[in-house]
């Protein structure tokens, strides 16, 4: 699997659950995490705050956990 399935997988996940697409700040969470970026580096890049990367990537992990039914983190996307 590359970054492109895992973003469109994810994008019709987020879709299902919200009726939206994943946003760009999500897109950033996601690939950042795909290529071993950690949270404060994701943050820099996006020019956004670690805060906020924080609460986006918990609600991602939220959710592919529930879809999933696995506990699933930054350490093991």
């Amino acid at each position: 699997m590359d970054v492109q399935e895992v973003l469109d997988w994810a994008d019709r996940l987020v879709v299902e659950k919200t009726g939206q697409h994943l946003d760009s700040l999500q897109r950033a969470v996601l690939e950042g995490t795909w290529e071993g970026k950690k949270y404060p580096e994701i943050a820099q890049n996006s020019k956004r705050g670690h805060d906020r990367i924080k609460q986006v990537a918990s609600e991602l992990w939220k959710m592919m956990s529930a879809e999933l039914g696995k506990d699933v983190r930054q350490s093991n996307f």
